[in-house]
C-alpha cells in the first residue's frame, strides 16, 4: 500500500465517524438533544459519551492503521531505495575496476612503446656508427687503391728506365 492510499483510508474513517455522530439517536446531534447539561436524560448522555468514545476509538484505530500503512510504505520505499543505491554502488565499483584495468593496460602499452622507442634509437645509433665505419673503410680502400696505382706506375716507370738503361 502506498502513502496516498493510506490517507484516503483516513478520510473514509473521518466520514464514517461523522456518520456515527448523527446515528446515535437519529437526530443528528449525537444524542445530545439540548446539550450535556440536561438533567432529564442521563442515559442519553452516557450513550452519547459512549458513542463519542467509540467514534474516537474508531478514528484512533483508523489513524493507527493509516500510520502503520504509511510506515510500511515508507519502509518499502527505503528498502527499494537501498537496493537501488547498492546496485548503483556495485555498478560504480565494477566501472572503477574496469577503468583500473584499462589504465593498467595503457600503462603497460606505454611502457612497451617507450622500450621499443629506446631500442629503435639505439639501433639507429648503431646503424649510424656502422655507416661511419663503412665510410672510413671505403676511404681507406680508396686511399690504398691510389697508393697501389701510384706504386704500379712507379714500378712501370722504373722498368722502363731499367730497360732504357740496358738498351743504352
Amino acid at each position: 500500500a502506498s502513502a496516498p492510499a493510506g490517507l484516503a483510508d483516513a478520510a473514509a474513517v473521518e466520514r464514517a465517524g461523522s456518520d456515527a455522530d448523527r446515528e446515535v439517536d437519529g437526530t443528528g446531534d449525537g444524542g445530545l438533544q439540548g446539550g450535556l447539561s440536561s438533567p432529564f436524560r442521563p442515559s442519553t448522555v452516557h450513550e452519547a459519551v459512549a458513542a463519542v468514545r467509540r467514534d474516537a476509538d474508531a478514528r484512533i484505530a483508523a489513524a493507527e492503521k493509516v500510520a502503520s500503512t504509511a510506515a510500511a510504505a515508507l519502509e518499502a520505499e527505503r528498502l527499494e531505495r537501498g537496493g537501488a543505491e547498492e546496485a548503483l554502488r556495485s555498478k560504480i565499483r565494477s566501472m572503477d575496476a574496469a577503468q583500473d584495468r584499462l589504465l593498467a593496460e595503457i600503462d603497460a602499452a606505454t611502457g612497451e612503446l617507450e622500450r621499443l622507442d629506446a631500442e629503435l634509437d639505439a639501433t639507429e645509433e648503431r646503424a649510424r656508427a656502422a655507416e661511419e665505419r663503412e665510410r672510413e673503410a671505403l676511404d681507406g680502400v680508396a686511399a690504398a687503391a691510389m697508393k697501389t696505382d701510384r706504386l704500379m706506375e712507379m714500378l712501370t716507370e722504373q722498368e722502363e728506365w731499367e730497360r732504357e738503361a740496358a738498351e743504352a
